[in-house]
């Protein structure tokens, strides 16, 4: 998959799913979407490959771990530029400077495009 990185492979990820992956799983089990998001896009996407160097670079012994383990250990990660910023790094990292990203992931929300890396779903049980 274009999307699937490093980091999916290290946190031992086995699927990424699609909006259309969670239309057929509400549908299939009487749910209805209630929030279906994609978060990160464009930024994310347009930092993938630096942020598959950083993750290799800094974890890269995570890959000999069984899927068990990477699952364990993804919740607990210590990547400098990645999920361990300096202090300094809030000058360029802050909520004025993520402004302009957070307006295009509001757009990209509304054209319901598929190219996020990450969605966030929320469903519940139909009434009838």
């Amino acid at each position: 998959m274009r999307a699937w990185g490093v980091e999916d492979d290290i946190a031992g990820h086995v699927k990424r799913y699609s909006r259309q992956c969670f239309h057929e799983l509400a549908a299939t089990h009487k749910m209805e979407i209630v929030n279906l998001s994609g978060l990160t896009w464009p930024l994310s996407n347009l930092l993938l490959p630096l942020s598959n160097y950083l993750v290799r670079n800094a974890e890269s012994s995570m890959s000999q771990k069984t899927m068990e383990e990477k699952t364990i250990a993804s919740g607990y990660r210590n990547v400098r530029f990645k999920t361990n910023f300096p202090i300094w790094s809030r000058l360029f990292i802050n909520n004025i400077t993520l402004f302009p990203w957070l307006i295009l992931q509001s757009i990209g929300n509304k054209l319901q495009l598929e190219s996020s890396l990450v969605l966030y779903c929320e469903m519940m049980q139909k009434t009838k």
